[in-house]
């Protein structure tokens, strides 16, 4: 957090404690553009899997994540929520939050 809100660890689940920017490029696939839809870490394997010509079926045990793919060639931003959670050894319990738009 470096200070700001009076904070200086990521112990919390605003903003800038949770954002986590990515860049994927695959040229000739999609071209540049920014998606602005909150997605999760969980959906990096899936997304990977698809540029290289994989399926989720693919996988041995289903996944959690779901491809971004559709939003990187340019689909609509409408998804499901994300979910994002804190527990270290300082915290009584853990924090939990869900974000759907914005």
């Amino acid at each position: 957090m470096i200070g700001e809100r009076g904070m200086w660890f990521k112990k919390t689940l605003f903003e800038p404690a949770i954002q986590v920017p990515l860049i994927i490029h695959s040229p000739g696939r999609f071209g540049p553009s920014r998606v602005v839809a909150p997605v999760s870490l969980i959906d990096i394997l899936p997304t990977l899997n698809e540029i290289a010509g994989g399926a989720a079926q693919d996988f041995p045990v289903a996944i959690d994540g779901e491809s971004l793919l559709p939003l990187l060639e340019g689909a609509s931003t409408a998804r499901h929520g994300v979910i994002a959670e804190h527990i270290d050894g300082a915290t009584l319990a853990p924090r939990i939050m869900l974000r759907q738009g914005r």
